[in-house]
């Protein structure tokens, strides 16, 4: 996996709202329900994918990219101080409490 910054960014998910949090559930569910059998992907969306939720589906009508983009955004300017950085090669962390960079491999436990 090539770095980009970005898109590592967009993994911080602790700091969703709940509206975000099923917009990212509805990615999830459809991207399974589009490699599963049929009855498998009825359930997926019935349970997880909210095709029913307007608001969903008009965070996700430009496209889960723009939709990870927009959530990072938000989530950078109302938390900046959440980027963990590797103390070794200055790249982002998994998460904002990892210990251990994916990159480099340094561990700071």
């Amino acid at each position: 996996m090539e770095y980009d910054e970005g898109e590592v960014l967009t993994e911080y998910t602790q700091y969703m709202t709940e509206m975000e949090k099923l917009g990212y559930k509805a990615v999830i569910a459809r991207a399974k329900a589009n490699s599963s059998s049929q009855r498998m992907a009825k359930m997926l969306i019935e349970r997880w994918g909210s095709e029913n939720d307007p608001r969903v589906n008009e965070a996700l009508s430009q496209g889960v990219k723009q939709f990870q983009e927009a959530v990072r955004d938000r989530i950078l300017e109302s938390h900046p101080e959440i980027i963990n950085r590797c103390p070794s090669c200055s790249k982002v962390a998994r998460t904002p409490k990892a210990k251990q960079c994916r990159w480099c491999f340094h561990n700071w436990h």
